[in-house]
């Protein structure tokens, strides 16, 4: 593959691509890393780079050259990765770069250059110094409040506590967090305390509004206080629990923290019927609903009226899939969660792929999961564009195969033409390319399906039609049948090469080797379901007879391009004193005028 075809590649990749030769300058930009600098200088060197492109550390300040990955790559034949820096571009909009570069070395062990790869990583920068802001705000009212706020796990653990507790206990919250919440140092001394705090998690469970209670609690100089306690047990859009507990010392605090949880409860179930996911509860004992949300509704086209009127899981599910769901809640009984992909089907007799994931909500004396939420997603688009997928690469390997395999022949058939002349040889050859990349084009413009005829002859005489060549040499006419008639890609390939070699004949040795000389291509239906394409050439140079040798073209013409074309096609040349004359016969598809 020659440098621009790999260039060509390279254009196209999203990553920029940058490449110094071995004395460091800058040979090659991709399109990805121009955009990224705002510009696209080349031949600079390493001392040039950090000016040429106004390159800068991650605090603003300027980046010696000299310590830059391309140039530590290039000049002291290091690899460097994930280095990250500035870039301030000419509209002066600036860039955080994240790159690697490594030295380049032939098969010889010799260094002749390096190459740097680089992304774009403003926008995810933007977004984590976003969320380290929400976060420090989030921390900055958690601690402010005046009163004792904790978040728990769903076993007890204190996942997060607000500062005021920590103040009035004078303990660091090193010694609270990730502890179970009844262990914390609050509770010392203080057993029977130990021992609620469990069965109010079980508690908070199995009612929908808050536990409350009265705490007593140790302070920092051993004095034992009481207070007004509630526990929640919430859940968030993504279907996790968690526990939100709130301490007050009295009655006034109460009424404040029981309208703060009831506010919070009401914002929980705000999110959950606005959730992007459905979301379900089950009553595991009658394997029926207890809550489905609006979004759930919606992927198993069902009233909630009718979902909580006796329905479950078994009666959405389709029937070789409802082993999942005794699979599941086998599962949670062990594991307390679950995941997996299954098909319903709706009323209709529609069958859709979903992705589940349960997780135990409540569970009984004995431990039995008698409670459970399910987040449920629709992947039936997944799931198709799965199978698409897995269809284009099969096709794609057979249409490489094939290119292959083609790019082979040319190269032989047009070496054996050449007589041992290299120059010759890459010329023509050169020139076979370029026809079946236009081939090639053609055809992914029309993702590799049924091409019109029109289309494939106008890309085949694209050379000899265009206005550099003088279009008024060469006369494409096609009846308005013919324009309409298509293709399959096999045929469309081979027509271009086949149409491109005769043009070729005709500038080397026939009508436009000559200034006067003209070359007539005629297309009209012969039939319902075949083409016949004609090309006449007049006032070449006075033939006498069929050449003694057949070369590649000929070859092409007569075996491999009706090879092609399929049966029921034919080639003919006719080589008349006045001129060559060919006949192409096509078989069309079925319907020669649906579109493409």
């Amino acid at each position: 593959m020659a440098f621009t075809d790999y260039a060509a590649v390279l254009h196209q990749v999203a990553e920029g691509v940058i490449v110094a030769d071995v004395a460091g300058s800058i040979v090659f930009i991709n399109e990805a890393a121009a955009r990224m600098h705002g510009v696209a200088h080349f031949q600079i060197t390493p001392p040039g780079y950090s000016s040429a492109y106004d390159l800068r550390t991650e605090d603003g300040l300027p980046y010696p050259s000299e310590d830059l990955p391309l140039a530590r790559a290039v000049l002291r034949q290091e690899r460097v990765e994930e280095a990250r820096w500035r870039i301030r571009r000419p509209d002066g909009s600036e860039v955080l770069a994240v790159g690697s570069a490594k030295p380049v070395f032939n098969s010889n062990g010799m260094q002749t250059g390096a190459v740097l790869t680089l992304r774009d990583e403003t926008a995810r920068d933007a977004a984590e110094r976003a969320l380290r802001r929400s976060e420090e705000r989030f921390r900055a009212i958690f601690d402010q409040q005046f009163q004792f706020m904790a978040v728990l796990s769903p076993t007890g653990l204190t996942l997060e506590i607000n500062e005021l507790p920590l103040l009035v206990a004078g303990i660091a919250r090193e010694q609270v967090i990730g502890r179970p919440f009844w262990d914390a140092p609050f509770w010392e001394g203080l057993p029977e305390m130990r021992e609620a705090w469990p069965h109010r998690l079980t508690a908070a469970l199995e009612t929908a509004g808050p536990v409350l209670s009265q705490d007593r609690f140790k302070t920092a100089s051993g004095e034992v206080r009481t207070a007004d306690a509630a526990v929640t047990a919430v859940r968030t859009a993504e279907g996790e629990l968690m526990f939100f507990v709130i301490q007050a010392t009295d009655t006034t605090k109460r009424r404040h923290a029981e309208a703060a949880l009831r506010e919070s409860v009401a914002e929980f179930r705000a999110i959950f019927e606005t959730a992007a996911a459905g979301v379900t509860e089950v009553d595991r004992r009658t394997g029926r609903y207890l809550r489905v949300n609006r979004r759930f509704c919606e992927i198993v086209d069902r009233h909630e009226g009718e979902l909580l009127g006796g329905l479950g899981p078994d009666d959405v599910s389709h029937p070789d899939d409802r082993q999942i769901n005794a699979a599941e809640l086998a599962a949670m009984d062990a594991a307390g969660r679950y995941e997996a992909e299954k098909r319903y089907i709706r009323p209709g007799a529609d069958v859709i792929w979903v992705r589940v994931s349960a997780a135990v909500a409540a569970r009984d004396a004995e431990g039995q999961a008698i409670r459970t939420v399910t987040v449920v997603q629709d992947i039936t688009e997944a799931k198709q564009a799965e199978r698409r997928l897995a269809l284009l690469v099969a096709e794609l390997n057979h249409r490489a195969k094939n290119a292959l395999a083609t790019v082979q022949v040319l190269a032989e058939q047009t070496l054996r033409g050449a007589a041992g002349d290299l120059q010759r040889f890459a010329q023509n050859f050169l020139m076979r390319l370029q026809a079946l990349a236009r081939a090639h084009d053609l055809l992914t413009q029309h993702s590799w399906e049924a091409t019109r005829l029109e289309a494939v002859a106008s890309a085949a005489l694209s050379l000899w039609l265009s206005e550099e060549m003088g279009s008024a040499r060469v006369a494409l006419q096609m009846s308005e049948a013919a324009k309409r008639a298509v293709v399959t890609p096999r045929q469309a390939q081979a027509l271009v090469l086949g149409l491109h070699e005769l043009g070729m004949n005709a500038a080397k040795h026939g009508a436009l080797s000559r200034a006067e000389g003209r070359v007539n291509v005629t297309c009209d239906l012969s039939g319902k379901n075949s083409a016949t394409i004609r090309w006449s050439e007049v006032q070449g140079p006075r033939l006498e007879g069929a050449p003694v040798r057949q070369g590649f073209g000929t070859r092409l013409l007569k075996r491999a391009v009706p090879q092609d074309l399929g049966p029921g096609s034919s080639v003919s040349l006719d080589f008349k004193p006045a001129g060559l004359n060919a006949m192409i016969r096509v078989p069309l598809l079925e319907r020669p005028g649906t579109d493409c």
